[in-house]
């Protein structure tokens, strides 16, 4: 049977307070990791779930785009970036945006407030989206701003304050289009390297409906880490068929599971410039030349990453325009677009025509990953709805999808783009932060449900200490749940925490937690409860 699905409760005002107990007891555990490397662990009780009646129906007004944008930005998103960027325990989110970045502080419950005069004053105006991973190894999570015609920027914390490091870290200071950008360690030294995709100028004056003839588009970015503070800028390494395409999404991902981290560029206008899967062979990125299947020709928007058939590797959903695509891993290292059989296409008569960020998680903790899906209008060229509503793909007990939307209250018509999916209030059920062009920021809290789940946040040594790259595999009476820590890549223009969110459907004992740690050390804890935020420090003795 499956477990109760929960609902949506509401958007939040920044100011809504929520009462109820929190259980913030932890309790150290002595035990050793099976064979393999060993871990210590620390375990933290979810929050009690608080009365829904206490909390207002108020959107979260930020900092975003007004109802009447400069011409030509809708053509470009506004992501978010989230982490705990003060170390206080709760998740705190920064919003770039056409006028102005801006940062929130979490707050128990859920909560969010305006953090002032911790970003620099000048310089994030353009702001399109970004990733936030620790890239100096200090301990605290460090920010990559993509911003849109403009230079990016890198974004250092020093201790909850964020500092522009960018001429000094080495960062190219051209003003680029970027969109997509992802931290990840792709030589092997241990520490992470970025990849910034960007997009290109559209001339909508040429006589070209199926766009067929574009130029090519700006040039991406690859910096290599050089563990001082430093970056070497190495976008040569990148073949031309990355830095011709107009880029929206991608970045780093283990596709054949061999332990070196793969490059996944998707993008716009297909027809012209397909996307380009490059696989890393120890440190040198070698062109997939179509092979894989996972080299399409779409108007690819966004990407969600995760295992949706369990069979231990990375199946990927890309919004598009008019229609998604779902590749699923199969036979010979292949992918196959399955996108229309399993029901993950738009509903023009709910005025769905043009999908953006995207997530393969679990929203209902019934142990199969679900869809949640922004929608939004492009801009006045194309015709298409203004306002659209977003999707919520559940998977259902026959293995296909169906969107629930109205039933979670996530429908309303917006300008959907980019989004992140964490569980904010620490309650176990995932929740969601989404941007509307058109209007304020929306925080949607998920009630509780009976589903079980686990929450893990893993902590190696410097410089990768968030362990970015990392996969955990739950194995419980021969399914095995898998997640994978990453930093960007996904989604569209954001970033979510670096840890792993895992919905178990009944189980209330995993038999065995795997972690594959960066560099390739291996832990095994067994016989986990569910139901709990687990933290595990790899030991070293």
């Amino acid at each position: 049977m499956k477990p109760m699905r929960c609902a949506w409760l509401c958007a939040l005002s920044l100011a809504a307070a929520c009462a109820g107990p929190r259980d913030t007891a932890t309790a150290t555990d002595p035990r050793l990791a099976g064979p393999g490397t060993p871990v210590e662990l620390q375990a933290t009780a979810p929050v009690m779930c608080p009365d829904p009646s206490l909390r207002e129906q108020v959107p979260m007004h930020t900092g975003a785009l007004p109802t009447e944008p400069p011409e030509g930005s809708w053509t470009w998103g506004a992501g978010l970036v989230a982490g705990d960027f003060d170390l206080d325990g709760y998740v705190d989110l920064l919003l770039p945006g056409f006028w102005r970045t801006e940062l929130f502080a979490g707050r128990p419950y859920g909560v969010f407030e305006r953090a002032e005069g911790r970003l620099p004053s000048t310089g994030l105006t353009g702001g399109s989206g970004g990733a936030a991973a620790d890239y100096d190894g200090d301990g605290d999570l460090d920010v990559l701003l993509t911003r849109f015609n403009f230079p990016d920027v890198l974004l250092r914390n020093d201790r909850g304050a964020f500092v522009d490091v960018s001429a000094q870290a080495g960062l190219s200071g051209v003003a680029s289009r970027s969109m997509a950008s992802s931290w990840g360690d792709l030589d092997g030294d241990g520490d992470l390297d970025l990849f910034v995709g960007v997009y290109g100028e559209v001339d909508e004056s040429e006589e070209d409906p199926e766009h067929r003839s574009f130029e090519p588009a700006e040039r991406s970015f690859l910096y290599e880490n050089l563990g001082d503070g430093t970056f070497a800028d190495r976008s040569d390494w990148l073949p031309d068929a990355v830095h011709d395409g107009y880029t929206f999404a991608g970045g780093w991902f283990d596709l054949d599971n061999d332990g070196w981290l793969d490059l996944y560029v998707v993008n716009d206008f297909g027809q012209s410039f397909p996307s380009v899967l490059l696989w890393n062979r120890q440190g040198t990125l070698v062109p997939d030349g179509g092979r894989s299947g996972l080299d399409v020709s779409i108007t690819g928007m966004g990407v969600g990453v995760g295992d949706l058939n369990e069979d231990g590797v990375d199946d990927l959903l890309m919004t598009a325009w008019n229609g998604n695509h779902l590749l699923l891993s199969g036979v010979g290292g292949r992918w196959f677009d399955q996108g229309v059989g399993y029901g993950l296409q738009n509903d023009l008569d709910r005025a769905q025509k043009v999908a953006w960020g995207v997530e393969l998680v679990d929203m209902d903790n019934d142990g199969d990953l679900d869809a949640p899906m922004a929608y939004g209008d492009l801009d006045a060229v194309y015709v298409a709805p203004p306002l659209q509503p977003d999707a919520l793909y559940l998977r259902t007990e026959a293995g296909d999808f169906v969107d629930d939307a109205p039933t979670w209250k996530i429908n309303h018509p917006s300008v959907g783009r980019g989004f992140v999916a964490h569980d904010f209030d620490d309650d176990g059920y995932l929740d969601l932060v989404r941007r509307d062009l058109g209007g304020p920021t929306l925080v949607s809290l998920s009630q509780c449900g009976d589903g079980a789940w686990l929450r893990v946040r893993l902590r190696d040594r410097a410089p990768n200490l968030h362990a970015i790259g990392a996969r955990i595999t739950a194995h419980v009476a021969g399914r095995r749940f898998m997640g994978v820590v990453r930093a960007g890549g996904t989604n569209h223009a954001s970033g979510g925490p670096p840890e792993v969110h895992l919905g178990l459907g009944d189980v209330d004992r995993i038999d065995a937690l795997v972690i594959q740690w960066p560099g390739g050390d291996v832990s095994r804890v067994f016989d986990v409860s569910s139901r709990q935020i687990l933290d595990i420090t790899k030991a070293y003795r």
